[in-house]
């Protein structure tokens, strides 16, 4: 009983860490992964108990994780436009980094806005959220969070070369369905489409039909159906014919 009572006076003066309903039920709408929602959490619970410096190899401890990890998730949000990290000077001339979320925070508040007005989304918005689905779409399929470097790949897509959300996910889907899951096998699909003109998943959808279906129809016949369509062949017992020689 003491143990116990102990244990829960070292509960109770751990503290904790407040967050949001709204950013518990609607991160991955945002675009933040499980594991970096977690590595959102362990910075609100140094920035919470006045910690101004963060310190990572702490944060990489506590996620069982290597501290180069801890950096590309970090980099990972900045390329998602869900953080910024900018260097400050203290009171002391100290300086270091300062991370700032109001950007995760206007994107939260666009996503319920969405929901509770849907008649004010706008078509910006539209490409936002789809943004968010691609993303989330990939790391899904890939079954792991995106280095900043990848993310920076799709995000380049979508703001470069201005493919439609919706066709670079049929360009995932066929990567998929050809056991070639990589950015470079994917980024290959896209451009060998737009060289076809093809800009839309409606239009890919199409190419590929009339592609499988012009493959289908090339293929030579199987050999069943080859041999169905030879002369008959005599069966000789050659064993039968050798003993009726040696006989005579």
């Amino acid at each position: 009983m003491k143990q116990m009572d102990a244990q829960l006076r070292q509960y109770l003066a751990a503290g904790t860490v407040t967050v949001s309903r709204l950013l518990v039920n609607n991160y991955r709408k945002i675009g933040l992964s499980e594991t970096e929602l977690v590595l959102f959490l362990q910075l609100q619970e140094q920035f919470q108990f006045g910690q101004q410096e963060v310190d990572i190899d702490k944060i990489a401890q506590n996620m069982e994780i290597p501290s180069e990890k801890v950096f590309t998730l970090l980099y990972g949000m900045v390329e998602k436009k869900l953080l910024t990290i900018a260097p400050v000077e203290d009171a002391e001339g100290k300086k270091h980094d300062q991370y700032d979320f109001s950007q995760l925070y206007t994107e939260l508040f666009k996503v319920l806005t969405a929901a509770e007005r849907p008649e004010l989304t706008t078509v910006k918005d539209d490409r936002r959220l789809s943004k968010v689905d691609v993303f989330n779409r990939f790391e899904v399929e890939f079954g792991r969070d995106f280095s900043p470097m990848e993310i920076q790949t799709i995000d380049g897509w979508l703001t470069e070369d201005h493919y439609q959300p919706d066709l670079i996910l049929a360009a995932l889907k066929e990567a998929v369905i050809n056991s070639a899951l990589s950015l470079r096998y994917i980024d290959q699909i896209l451009m060998n489409w737009e060289k076809k003109n093809i800009k839309t998943a409606k239009a890919a959808a199409d190419y590929l039909k009339k592609r499988h279906q012009a493959q289908s129809f090339a293929q030579p016949a199987s050999p069943q159906s080859s041999a169905e369509k030879l002369p008959p062949i005599p069966l000789i017992h050659w064993s039968d014919d050798q003993g009726d020689k040696n006989a005579k």
